[in-house]
């Protein structure tokens, strides 16, 4: 089951995030979870039996949250990584082999990065946020021969045709 637990005071015993409209069963994953620089809201990024989706989460949680998906027009092919800006406002998130900036207060998304040869990943928002870093991962494939027989040039016995 995929959800978001919570232990707040650190080390009191964990309980489920209410309300929890994006809590699904199985093994849907990966998913990503990162606290606003504010700890004002937590975002989620979850694979959910509709497919990818991001969340907004208010902090504390109950009966005045409201989670909610900002960017539910955007088709994501996989629950994209993402880290915040110092704003509390703005996501940086890999979506679609690119970077992207997006706005969660009115579900806005704007391409910054194009990847020629790779697939941009894994963005982080430096401390005082003038910087950024992210991973470049790139798909490559290789045809590899392996020779089926033994040195003496017999075949293993389950290669064998008989």
């Amino acid at each position: 089951m995929a959800t978001v637990w919570i232990s707040s005071p650190p080390g009191a015993p964990p309980r489920k995030y209410m309300p929890a409209p994006f809590e699904v069963t199985g093994p849907l994953i990966p998913d990503y979870l990162r606290f606003s620089p504010d700890g004002s809201m937590i975002g989620l990024s979850i694979y959910t039996g509709e497919g990818p989706q991001f969340w907004i989460l208010d902090w504390p949680d109950g009966s005045g949250a409201k989670p909610r998906r900002p960017f539910s027009e955007k088709n994501f092919y996989y629950p994209p990584t993402f880290d915040w800006l110092l704003d509390s406002r703005h996501v940086v998130m890999s979506l679609n082999s690119s970077l992207w900036l997006g706005d969660t207060q009115k579900g806005e998304l704007e391409r910054f990065t194009v990847s020629p040869v790779g697939e941009a990943a894994e963005p982080s928002v430096s401390p005082d946020g003038r910087r950024l870093l992210f991973s470049e991962q790139r798909v490559d494939f290789d045809i590899v021969e392996v020779p089926v027989g033994r040195p003496d040039g017999l075949y293993h016995d389950s290669f064998r045709k008989g």
